[in-house]
């Protein structure tokens, strides 16, 4: 993932799609209406597209922080993982009982999408490019 983000327009892809997450967690209300499956085919592909969106936004979350170390990535991973694994339902509970913390969360994302998007080459070399003058 860390040499992924050398590519042009991802870093700015990635903190997009951070700043819509973080906006989510602020905005969206608590129930999350699922139409159950028809089939078990179905059930199956809604799991493995959920866990696919979960993982590249912890993916994207702490390679974003990182700033392109790859140890940090790795060290991240280690610690989210088992985080998002096995804490979720206290994580959960905690965010229910202090909702700080979902702010806290959303200031955290926020903050990262802001240094993606800024470490774009792309914006970057906009930025350089133009004049404000």
């Amino acid at each position: 993932m860390v040499e992924l983000f050398k590519i042009l327009f991802l870093h700015l892809i990635g903190g997009v799609l951070l700043v819509r997450i973080a906006y989510k967690l602020l905005v969206e209300d608590e129930q999350h209406n699922v139409a159950p499956a028809e089939s078990t085919i179905g059930a199956i592909k809604t799991i493995i597209i959920a866990d696919a969106a979960m993982g590249l936004d912890n993916v994207l979350g702490v390679a974003g922080a990182a700033h392109g170390e790859f140890l940090l990535v790795i060290i991240g991973l280690m610690i989210s993982i088992p985080i998002v694994v096995w804490g979720s339902t206290l994580i959960s509970k905690l965010m229910n009982k202090y909702p700080i913390i979902v702010y806290i969360g959303a200031a955290v994302l926020a903050f990262t999408a802001a240094k993606m998007i800024t470490d774009d080459p792309s914006v970057k070399n906009f930025s350089r490019s133009s004049s404000f003058a």
